[in-house]
């Protein structure tokens, strides 16, 4: 069971670094298409996601999702291996770079999407002179 479990968890945790590196190049398209622009709760979400994101590895901590992945595979059989869905996500979650590159990466994504976020907010409608909803 905590092999399922840990599956379920890192195809997840997949989900969520893809809405996190996604949000950003939605952000960045939103400068083009400003009516992109006007999804507020998923842009603040991202924005807050984001954030939390970028703070772990930060202070020198280790992602949640993987500590939660780590003790639920740890809890099975050492045989048991991982579906196909969770060894392709874990295959493209934990690349083989240095942690300063991780760091780096999530620290510019992160100033990025506040700068989008206050330069091209979800608030200001396209079009209406700067006019808020």
């Amino acid at each position: 069971m905590s092999l399922q479990l840990s599956d379920i968890v890192v195809v997840l945790h997949l989900i969520w670094a893809a809405f996190m590196i996604g949000g950003v190049g939605l952000a960045v398209v939103g400068i083009f298409r400003p009516a992109w622009r006007r999804f507020k709760k998923l842009r603040t979400l991202h924005l807050a996601g984001i954030l939390l994101t970028a703070s772990v590895p930060l202070w020198g901590g280790i992602c949640p999702l993987t500590r939660w992945e780590d003790a639920l595979r740890a809890g099975s059989s050492p045989s048991a291996s991982r579906s196909f869905l969770a060894d392709l996500a874990h295959r493209l979650l934990y690349i083989d770079v240095p942690i300063w590159a991780i760091t780096l990466v999530t620290t510019i994504v992160a100033v990025l999407s506040i700068v989008l976020y206050f330069k091209y907010p979800p608030w200001r409608q396209p079009g209406t002179g700067g006019k808020t909803d």
